[in-house]
């Protein structure tokens, strides 16, 4: 497009909302269920993973994505160190060690910024980008714990 064209409407960023979130998530054929106090959180399960949108601050909007599938707290300090070298060699998706009364797994997070507004492409775009990159990492932590990705009680 020359410079002096003027843009379509489609073209200027407008703000992102829950209800901007949740129709991308949608054009991506996820099925999400929303937070059950209304909170602008989604939830779904893609390739195995839980995966959390969580889209109630005014500045980002966070993807983490988990294993149900947990590690004996011995095994603490090898998620930890296998996270700080995740974290070490990407600054896009971060690695966090957590504990629960299961045991031991990681998390992978990423934030995409939205304070600017975005596009619809952008926003597609941005939305893909955040689910492989945090699903890859969790796709890697599966393999290097030997780990199944899934539901427990499901065949995946």
């Amino acid at each position: 497009m020359a410079w002096f064209k003027s843009k379509t409407t489609a073209e200027v960023p407008t703000p992102v909302t829950p209800e901007r979130i949740e129709a991308a998530l949608a054009r991506q054929e996820l099925t999400t269920d929303r937070a059950d106090d209304g909170a602008p959180r989604f939830y779904c399960i893609i390739n195995g993973f839980p995966v959390i949108v969580d889209a109630s601050f005014p500045f980002a909007v966070v993807f983490s994505a988990s294993t149900f599938e947990r590690l004996p707290v011995e095994r603490e300090e090898e998620v930890l160190g296998w996270a700080k070298t995740v974290n070490a060699e990407t600054h896009f998706v971060t690695t966090v060690k957590n504990v629960d009364d299961d045991g031991i797994y990681a998390a992978a997070d990423g934030m995409l910024f939205i304070e600017g507004g975005l596009t619809e492409e952008q926003l597609d775009e941005q939305i893909e980008l955040m689910l492989v990159g945090t699903l890859s990492t969790m796709g890697n932590f599966c393999q290097e714990f030997d780990l199944e990705p899934g539901t427990p009680g499901e065949d995946n």
